[in-house]
């Protein structure tokens, strides 16, 4: 019985560190996308091609303090997801990372789109 007992509990916490370690795999993911990719695609096409940011806020960082106001915008972002993610009760802050992903391909995809094809902004 208290071999059973004992082979329970070392399943739970082989069990415990693989979901750890596969919501550290979606965050850097995360990070990667939504930071990174959008961050990248946005300032690269600003830059180099004279796209202009649509976002009010975002546009209006860029005109009053500069175009780099971006980055430190984009990692407070983060940092609400992050509160967010702690905050909500289990199963669920693993949608924040989640989240995070598929708003990060999809700005990434949209602002290359936008800027190469001439998808027109909305």
């Amino acid at each position: 019985m208290l071999a059973a007992l004992h082979e329970s509990a070392n399943q739970r916490v082989e069990a415990a560190a693989e979901s750890r370690q596969f919501t550290q795999s979606l965050w850097v993911l995360a990070i990667a996308l939504y930071v990174v990719g959008d961050l990248v695609t946005t300032i690269y096409f600003i830059v180099e091609h004279g796209a202009v940011e649509t976002h009010h806020f975002g546009s209006m960082a860029i005109d009053h303090l500069g175009l780099w106001m971006l980055v430190p915008l984009k990692f407070a972002a983060v940092g609400v997801c992050y509160a967010i993610y702690r905050i909500v009760p289990d199963p669920y802050p693993i949608g924040v990372p989640v989240g995070m992903i598929l708003l990060g391909v999809f700005t990434s995809v949209w602002n290359t789109l936008i800027s190469t094809v001439g998808i027109p902004a909305v």
